[in-house]
């Protein structure tokens, strides 16, 4: 459970079915409040299960137009094969903006890690988006509703007796959109290095990340 402060001197939160995001232009302060629950029994055998729930809520002190409320749960069943663990991670989210109904999104992500060498392992994932906005676009070549498709392949390599770790992932995604103007296929690149103990017990975590999106179309207006 947590609960946080937090100043925006930009309020451009709220998605809009319009033209564009609605941005606000305001400055505002907001309080956040989180909660999780995780749940994993412990199965003989090598099957395993963990499952989530997920809330977030942003309300803002005067721009309550842009006040989100999230709530997601997922489940995750796993199956061990001698040094790889397959799973297959199931999601569902909702979202409400300023208290309507904004978005459902249904997400599935079959993923495969397997070791490839002492201390060394990748990861595998082929994954699918249902995403359905509530509210109908105003025009039809603007309609965010669509499937999205993805796929990726990642390197984690460990080194210092297990302390230390780099990790490199690339991953393609194609969002199929219901309107023309949201198409596009995406190319994401990952990648963080854990260096252990540079000063004491002190450590240094270096991360990059690039997503490179190409739609097939320009905006209506």
């Amino acid at each position: 459970v947590g609960i946080a402060y937090q100043y925006d001197d930009n309020v451009v939160l709220k998605p809009g079915t319009d033209v564009g995001v609605d941005i606000s232009g305001e400055e505002d302060s907001s309080i956040v409040s989180t909660l999780s629950v995780l749940y994993s029994p412990l199965l003989n055998g090598p099957f395993s299960l963990r499952c989530h729930y997920d809330l977030y809520n942003n309300m803002y002190f005067h721009t309550t137009s842009h006040n989100l409320f999230t709530q997601a749960v997922s489940v995750v069943p796993g199956y061990t094969i001698k040094n790889s663990l397959l799973s297959l991670p199931l999601s569902y989210a909702y979202l409400w903006v300023e208290g309507d109904p904004y978005m459902s999104l249904l997400t599935m992500k079959p993923t495969l890690q397997t070791g490839i060498a002492p201390n060394q392992s990748g990861q595998f994932t082929i994954g699918y988006d249902k995403r359905e906005l509530i509210e109908g676009a105003l025009n039809r070549d603007e309609d965010r509703d669509g499937d999205v498709f993805n796929a990726s392949a990642g390197y984690i390599r460990l080194f210092r007796e297990g302390r230390g770790a780099f990790n490199i992932i690339y991953e393609f995604s194609n969002d199929d959109t219901d309107g023309k103007n949201w198409a596009n296929t995406g190319n994401r690149f990952i990648i963080s290095c854990l260096l252990p103990d540079l000063i004491k017990k002190t450590s240094l975590v270096l991360a990059g990340d690039i997503f490179l999106q190409e739609y097939k179309n320009t905006h209506t207006v």
